[in-house]
C-alpha cells in the first residue's frame, strides 16, 4: 500500500508525520530522508514525540537504506565506487576519448577546465541512470539534432556515457546500480514486510528513486511518501503533479494499491511569521545586532539555540566575524558549511609529504608536514628547528648533512640536540622516498603508502588520539570529523587500486586523477617527477573534501 500525503508549506508536516508513526509503534517504523538530513531528522524525532531515545524509529537516508537491503539480500557483482572514484573513471576515459569532437576544447584545455568539464559530465550521467536513460536512446535523441551543435554534444555525451558502461560493466557499481539492485531485490528483503516506512524531505523523485519506493510498497505493511505541494494537475510541468501521476503509473503495474491524501487541517501551522529588517553599519554591528536578537529569544522567549539558524551568504568573511561576536555573547556556534581538504591535518601531511619527496625538501613544505601533527619531532622542536632555519637560511640540498652554523648561539649541546632534529626529519622522509624505489604498479605504491602511513607515521593512532583530545575539550563535530580521516583515506586508496591497480605508467595514472587542482583550496599541486604517481592520492583526497 502506497500512502502519498501533501499539504503547503504552512503545514507542519514533521508533526504529522512523526505524529502517525508514533501511532503505529511498537511496530517497526523506517524514516528515510535525503542523504544530508538524517541527523536533523533524528532530532526532530526526539523533539515531537518528546521521547529520550528512539526504539523502534530508525532515520535512514536513501543511501543507507539502499545499503541494509543489499547487506540482508544479495550485493551485485562487481566492486561498488562513490562519487569520487566515478570521477576518477571518468578522467581516465575523458583522457582517452578523441580530441577532435565537440568537446576538444574541454579535453585539451587546462586542468581546471578538464576539472569542471569531468564534474558536468559526471553529474548529467548519474541524471541519465537516474531516469533510466541508455547511451543507445541518448544517441537516438542526437540523431533528431542532426547537424546541430546540439546533435553534437549529445552525440559524444552518449559515446562517453557507453563507454563508461562498459568499463564498469560487470567490474564496478556506483550508487545508481546499488539503487536499481535494491529495487530488485526488494522482495527478499525480509524486515520490510512488518516495517512501515515514511518517506520525507525529497522535493523531487527520479524515476529510479520512485522505484524503489513503490518495490517496498509491495512488501510493506505501508508505505507513506510527505509531498510539500498542493494536488492540482493544472500544467503538465507541474512537478509535483508529474510525480504523482508517474507514482500511479508504477503502482499500477506493480498491482500495489495506491492513495492520495491532503495532510489534515489540525497540522495547520497558524503562527504568523514576523520580518524585521535591520540596518548595520559593518559587518561587526551586523554579527552583534544578530548576537542580541538570538540572547533575547532564548532568554525572554525560551527557544533553544538548536532551534534557530543564521543563513549567511560569506561565511568566509563573516563567518570569522560571526564566530568572535557569539563567543563574546557566550552563544554556540555551528558552522554548516564545506571543509576544504587544507583544515584536516591528515590530507595536510601526505600533500606535503608528496611535495616533499617531489621537490628536495623545500622550507615550506618540510613545515608545512610537521606542523600537522604527524612528522617525526612534537610541536616544540619544530618551533625550534623552524628558527633555526630561519635564521641560517637553511634549503632543500643541507637537510642532508649536519647543521654547523649557529655554534656561538646554540653551543655544542643545543647544535646537537638541532641536529638530531634535522636527522630525525631527514631520515623520515627519506624512509618515505626509498620506499617506493622497487614499486611500479599503482597497486604496489598504495599498499607501500599505506605501510609507511600506519608503521612509520603512526597515522591511525595520532588521529585516534587527536580525537579523543578534542572530545575530552567539548568540540564534539571537530572530533567526529577526525575520526574518520583515516577511513575516509584507506577508502580512497581501495578505489584507486580497484581503478587503475595494475597500471605501471605512473604519469598516465596520476593524469586520471588530477581532477581538481583548484579545489585543493587553491594550493597548486606540483608535477612530482619521479613521483607522479603520488598527485594520484593526493587529488583523489582533495575531491572528498571539496
Amino acid at each position: 500500500m502506497l500512502n502519498v500525503y501533501f499539504g503547503s508549506a504552512d503545514y507542519d508536516l514533521e508533526r504529522f508525520m512523526f505524529e502517525r508513526a508514533a501511532e503505529r509503534m511498537p511496530e517497526p517504523v523506517i524514516v528515510m530522508v535525503p542523504d544530508q538530513f538524517t541527523l536533523q531528522a533524528e532530532r526532530d524525532a526526539l523533539d515531537i514525540m518528546r521521547a529520550d531515545t528512539l526504539l523502534n524509529l530508525e532515520v535512514m537516508s536513501r543511501s543507507g537504506f539502499t545499503r541494509k537491503i543489499l547487506d540482508s539480500t544479495e550485493r551485485p557483482a562487481g566492486i561498488p565506487v562513490t562519487k569520487y572514484g566515478r570521477y576518477m573513471l571518468l578522467a581516465g576515459i575523458i583522457r582517452k576519448s578523441s580530441n577532435d569532437g565537440i568537446f576538444s576544447e574541454y579535453m585539451r584545455g587546462s586542468r581546471a577546465m578538464r576539472t569542471s568539464f569531468s564534474e558536468m559530465l559526471n553529474d548529467e550521467i548519474a541524471e541519465l541512470k537516474q531516469f533510466g536513460i541508455t547511451p543507445d536512446e541518448l544517441k537516438l535523441m542526437a540523431g533528431g539534432f542532426e547537424d546541430s551543435v546540439l546533435g553534437m554534444k549529445l552525440s559524444q555525451t552518449a559515446d562517453i556515457y557507453d563507454e563508461y558502461q562498459k568499463k564498469t560493466a560487470g567490474s564496478f557499481n556506483d550508487s545508481d546500480d546499488l539503487q536499481r539492485a535494491a529495487a530488485e531485490q526488494m522482495p527478499h528483503f525480509a524486515r520490510i514486510r512488518n516495517t512501515v516506512l515514511w518517506v520525507y524531505g525529497f522535493e523531487y523523485m527520479a524515476p529510479a528513486l520512485m522505484e524503489l519506493i513503490v518495490s517496498a510498497a509491495e512488501s510493506a505493511p505501508e508505505v507513506n511518501i510527505v509531498f510539500t505541494g498542493e494536488f492540482e494537475e493544472k500544467s503538465e510541468y507541474d512537478m509535483f503533479a508529474r510525480m504523482t501521476s508517474a507514482l500511479r503509473t508504477m503502482c499500477a503495474r506493480h498491482r500495489t494499491d495506491y492513495s492520495e491524501q491532503h495532510v489534515p487541517d489540525e497540522f495547520m501551522d497558524v503562527r504568523k511569521p514576523r520580518v524585521s529588517v535591520v540596518a548595520a553599519s559593518d559587518f561587526y554591528s551586523e554579527a552583534e545586532t544578530v548576537a542580541a536578537c538570538i540572547a533575547e529569544l532564548v532568554r525572554d522567549r525560551g527557544l533553544r539555540y538548536r532551534d534557530i539558524a543564521v543563513i549567511c551568504n560569506d561565511l568566509d568573511v563573516r563567518g570569522t566575524i560571526a564566530a568572535r561576536i557569539f563567543g563574546q555573547y557566550n552563544i554556540p556556534l555551528f558552522f554548516d558549511s564545506k571543509r576544504s581538504v587544507m583544515q584536516e591535518p591528515a590530507a595536510e601531511f601526505i600533500c606535503a609529504l608528496i611535495d616533499c619527496a617531489a621537490d628536495g625538501r623545500q622550507f615550506d613544505d618540510v613545515f608545512r608536514m610537521l606542523r600537522t601533527g604527524f612528522g617525526p619531532i612534537g610541536d616544540r622542536e619544530c618551533d625550534r628547528l623552524e628558527m633555526y632555519c630561519r635564521r641560517y637560511h637553511i634549503k632543500s640540498g643541507r637537510w642532508n648533512a649536519p647543521f654547523k652554523y649557529g655554534i656561538k648561539e646554540e653551543g655544542e649541546d643545543g647544535l646537537a640536540e638541532i641536529n638530531q632534529m634535522r636527522a630525525a626529519v631527514s631520515d623520515f622522509i627519506s624512509a618515505f622516498e626509498n620506499l617506493f624505489t622497487d614499486r611500479k604498479t599503482v597497486r604496489e605504491k598504495t599498499e607501500a603508502l599505506y605501510v609507511f602511513l600506519r608503521d612509520t607515521a603512526g597515522m591511525y593512532a595520532k588521529i585516534q588520539d587527536a580525537s579523543d583530545d578534542l572530545e575530552k575539550r567539548g568540540l564534539h563535530e571537530s572530533s567526529e570529523a577526525a575520526s574518520q580521516m583515516w577511513k575516509i583515506i584507506i577508502g580512497i586508496m581501495d578505489q584507486m587500486v580497484e581503478i587503475a591497480g595494475d597500471e605501471e605508467d605512473e604519469k598516465e595514472a596520476a593524469k586520471n586523477a588530477t581532477l581538481t587542482e583548484e579545489e585543493l583550496s587553491a594550493k597548486k599541486t606540483k608535477e612530482a617527477k619521479q613521483f607522479q604517481w603520488l598527485l594520484y592520492i593526493t587529488v583523489a583526497i582533495s575531491i572528498v573534501f571539496s
